[in-house]
């Protein structure tokens, strides 16, 4: 029988009842706050459709990473191939993702982003807000399609990508025997990718408006309307056009950086006020120490029977880690974009029809509504209305960590590497413990941050303290000393990014957000994993 894990506060109705017999695991890495019934009727749905397409190609150990949403919060779980299926499957796999692990940079320059591309511009060219009555429910269904083959080359390339660096990382254990655990992956540091590529492009605004006492006095003080006319804001919406396209998180509910340029221009001030200084300067240094790393584990291999196989798994991992970040960029940023910006058109539609009291209530409608939305009168707007207290009752709710059945056995260390440690937090006096993500010591004031849209608040040199980060998140990682997450582990964006900014990073604390102060002085030992709660 199942045991019901949800705290009185958190009740749990299950849509199926053998679902109470699995454990479902709560991904605040990626949702953190509860969804919109949009984003959880459409995003996820298509989400748990493209996913298990992509197990099977792969022939994955699992047939599906899949979501369900309780109280608006999602919720995961891996579900299991067969046994008896278990033998033959295993065996495919070894072929069909070797192959794809060598060959996935290449896949993705002459095949996957192109047809990103295609489905993001097919997407574009729906024009819900003003397509024909009787037009709209086909057209969503496009998009829907659209979504679940955009899931699909998601996940080809994120497996093979975590593949490739999970090959390398056990080659180079083997070579050089270091307990270190980011050792391995600081050898895939330093390649080129779109967040980093974003927050160079962001440094060189802050140096533009440097120039010019004006401008710099019109970013300090937030103020758009004092740009007018000059160079920065041609340069500035230059960048909004190439890296605008993108939320601050998955939900569609969120306005891109597109609509909200003020954000942007915080972004900016947060670097004018720093001291980091040119990153291509920095880059070198990580560089440096990536060949570095490489060389002394070459010294170890050479003329032995590993030092092919280490060349080989070197050369896939280095090719492929860039497409973390570059593939977020194109699906997870541009894509979704695109979405969103059909939904809000066709939320003015409605809004215009009377159906809807504004644009923006069109997050609370459900998929199945929204493709019937022609047919409905002025209930939707009543439905809508409804939601939107719910959602604001669902922000207090303290979300339990599993629901279900306990877990039991060994967790899995890929998904771990991925999403954290399981298990309580680690807190012993004043020291809390994480997983040591980016090596480096560094004590300095904590800034506490729950959104992303109150990044205004991070001055330059602060020690940053979330719950998790995602690419939207990576600019403000030029101007902070160090990073603190409640989620993830070793291979979370958060850590793999705080690598590439040589940020110290302890990740997976599970309640540093609610255990340290805003304002607090706190010591970051990246390289024990370790917050230490009283400056040292």
């Amino acid at each position: 029988m199942a045991v019901n894990t949800a705290p009185p506060t958190f009740p749990v109705e299950w849509k199926n009842p053998e679902d109470a017999q699995l454990t479902w695991f709560r991904d605040e890495m990626h949702f953190p706050e509860p969804l919109t019934p949009l984003t959880l009727t459409l995003l996820l749905e298509t989400f748990d459709e493209g996913n298990p397409l992509a197990c099977d190609e792969l022939a994955m150990p699992m047939s599906g990473l899949l979501y369900g949403w309780f109280n608006g919060y999602a919720y995961n779980m891996t579900r299991p191939v067969p046994e008896a299926e278990m033998p033959a499957r295993m065996e495919r796999n070894q072929q069909v993702m070797l192959e794809r692990m060598d060959n996935l940079r290449r896949l993705w320059d002459e095949h996957y982003l192109q047809r990103v591309v295609e489905l993001t511009d097919k997407i574009d060219s729906l024009e819900l807000e003003h397509a024909p009555r009787g037009d709209v429910a086909a057209r969503l269904a496009q998009l829907r399609e659209a979504l679940v083959e955009l899931w699909h080359i998601h996940f080809l390339v994120v497996f093979p990508k975590l593949g490739c660096g999970e090959r390398f990382f056990g080659m180079y254990q083997a070579a050089t025997g270091t307990h270190d655990e980011t050792a391995a992956y600081r050898c895939l540091q330093g390649f080129p990718n779109k967040s980093v590529e974003a927050g160079k492009a962001l440094w060189e605004l802050s140096r533009l408006a440097a120039e010019d006492e004006g401008v710099r006095a019109a970013v300090t003080s937030g103020s758009l309307e004092a740009l007018e006319g000059s160079s920065f804001k041609e340069a500035l919406e230059r960048y909004l056009d190439e890296y605008g396209r993108r939320a601050n998180g998955i939900e569609l509910a969120f306005p891109l950086w597109l609509e909200t340029p003020e954000f942007v221009l915080g972004l900016v001030r947060s670097y004018l006020t720093g001291d980091r200084g040119d990153p291509d300067i920095e880059h070198a240094t990580l560089v440096e120490e990536r060949d570095r790393l490489i060389a002394a584990a070459l010294e170890q291999v050479s003329g032995t029977d590993l030092e092919g196989p280490f060349r080989g798994a070197l050369q896939s991992a280095q090719a492929a880690w860039p497409l973390e970040e570059d593939h977020a960029f194109y699906i997870d940023q541009r894509a979704l974009a695109a979405v969103r910006l059909q939904l809000l058109g066709l939320g003015r539609r409605l809004a215009a029809e009377g159906k809807l009291a504004g644009a923006e209530d069109v997050w609370f409608l459900t998929y199945e509504e929204l493709a019937a939305a022609d047919a409905a009168g002025e209930e939707l707007a009543d439905r809508t209305a409804a939601r939107k207290r719910e959602r604001e009752a669902q922000r207090v709710l303290e979300a339990p960590p599993f629901l279900g059945e306990p877990p039991t056995g060994d967790p899995d260390p890929g998904l771990e590497k991925f999403f954290g440690k399981a298990g309580p937090p680690e807190l012993e006096g004043k020291v809390l413990r994480g997983s040591p993500a980016s090596a480096g010591r560094v004590t300095g004031t904590a800034r506490v941050i729950e959104r992303i849209d109150q990044l205004d608040r991070v001055q330059a040199g602060d020690i940053l303290v979330c719950r998790s980060t995602t690419p939207p998140w990576t600019p403000i990682f030029g101007s902070i000393a160090a990073l603190v997450t409640d989620t993830g582990g070793v291979l979370s964006h958060a850590a793999i990014v705080a690598r590439e900014y040589r940020l110290p990073a302890v990740v997976g604390t599970k309640i540093g957000t609610r255990v340290v102060e805003d304002g607090q002085t706190i010591t970051v030992d990246g390289e024990r994993g370790e917050v230490l709660l009283a400056p040292s």
